[in-house]
């Protein structure tokens, strides 16, 4: 009788850790998607984008970075680094690369950031750009 037990209860004990494995990989999932990546630098600390003079701070973050007269090539890679993408729907001589971060459950916020610029050679003609912050 003894045997016939063990094997009833080895059916059930094999469900119960399956089950347990899948709950247990559902909250590791959930745990890894809670935290959102974090922003570029050069959207960091920006306030709502719908403030006054937050697109012109924005603007003159990018002014500072990225000066006329210094390298494209330099500007591409920085901003690639940072998670920004290159559009390629942009015709020359305007290039553009965004950055685009969606809400989450830890930060309700979500955050995108466009730089243009044109050059001449690999030296930066002009750079400007916008961000959007939107929170619910």
């Amino acid at each position: 009788m003894a045997s016939g037990e063990g094997r009833k209860s080895t059916p059930m004990a094999l469900g119960i850790l399956a089950l347990l494995a899948l709950v247990g990989a559902f909250g590791a999932r959930l745990w890894w998607f809670t935290e959102p990546p974090p922003a570029p630098e050069l959207l960091q600390g920006l306030g709502d984008s719908s403030a006054a003079g937050s697109q012109d701070a924005f603007v003159a973050r990018l002014d500072a970075r990225f000066p006329k007269g210094s390298s494209e090539s330099a500007l591409i890679a920085e901003l690639l680094q940072e998670g920004f993408k290159m559009r390629k729907d942009v015709r020359p001589p305007v290039h553009e690369a965004s950055y685009e971060r969606g809400a989450s459950i830890s930060d309700r916020c979500r955050q995108s950031g466009t730089v243009r610029w044109t050059a001449e050679g690999d030296r930066l003609s002009s750079v400007n750009g916008g961000y959007s912050k939107h929170c619910q």
